[in-house]
């Protein structure tokens, strides 16, 4: 497995491409972000390419919604946009959102007359149209469940079973699951279950421990059982870890690289 670090909420003392330089020195393999539009897209190609760390995967959209079949276009642009910056800085994987989230976390209301199936219609179709975009490209788009006990109250898609289904239903290679551990775990799943169950429709995974959304080994989930499922299984793609440091950032980074060495 590729063992890749999310730079958002690490090295927060740091200039982001000087948090490109930590991660490789901390024994990473790939670094990931969230929004591309906030970063000098030359400099962190640049960077990556000097210490030798890919751009595991960014966000694909965070203007623009997949349950609201009225944003269509709008997503449909904005992934246009997202695959343009993923082949300037050599990204493999676009993470997508259902909902459009607002500071606090929280996601952004839709129309009251939208159904469930209304919105998993709309979703259904929105990866379609993006793994369509992605063809040829070598970019996955892998679809995030997120929870909303705690960390993103309103959002649509908040468990991995209706997040399977649509890349069932989409069935194609460059439609994939993005499986957060953390958020899932916080929503009662099973991560290790779920994943050893699965493992052919997910295209990237997250890690985060709970409570508190910190490095793995730091809370209640069992992460030396799932990464060593992970390796039984020969699961080659990334494990991103996007937490927030209980402590120092570089402690932090090395405990979580060991769990999944």
């Amino acid at each position: 497995m590729i063992r890749s670090l999310c730079l958002e909420m690490i090295y927060g003392e740091l200039p982001f491409c000087e948090r490109i330089r930590a991660a490789a020195a901390a024994g990473y393999e790939a670094i990931e972000f969230w929004d591309w539009r906030n970063k000098d897209l030359a400099e962190v190609a640049a960077v990556t390419r000097g210490v030798g760390l890919p751009v595991a995967a960014f966000s694909g959209n965070r203007r623009h919604t997949m349950a609201n079949p009225a944003d269509l276009a709008g997503f449909r642009e904005e992934i246009r946009e997202s695959l343009e910056a993923a082949r300037k800085v050599g990204a493999r994987c676009l993470m997508l959102l259902t909902d459009r989230l607002l500071e606090d976390g929280s996601a952004a209301a839709l129309p009251e007359n939208l159904s469930a199936s209304d919105k998993m219609e709309a979703a259904a179709v929105s990866l379609g149209e993006a793994a369509s975009l992605a063809r040829g490209s070598g970019v996955t788009m892998a679809l995030e469940p997120l929870n909303t006990r705690l960390d993103h109250p309103r959002y649509f898609l908040d468990n991995s079973a209706a997040g399977f289904d649509l890349v069932r239903k989409v069935n194609v290679p460059e439609a994939r699951l993005l499986y957060d551990a953390y958020h899932m775990a916080m929503m009662g799943e099973d991560v290790t279950s779920v994943v050893s169950g699965n493992l052919e429709l997910i295209g990237h995974i997250h890690a985060a421990d709970m409570p508190g959304r910190h490095e793995p080994g730091s809370g209640e989930i069992d992460y030396a059982g799932f990464a060593a499922a992970l390796k039984r299984l020969n699961y080659t793609g990334a494990v991103g870890m996007e937490f927030s440091p209980s402590g120092g950032s570089a402690e932090a980074a090395e405990a979580a690289r060991r769990i999944f060495s």
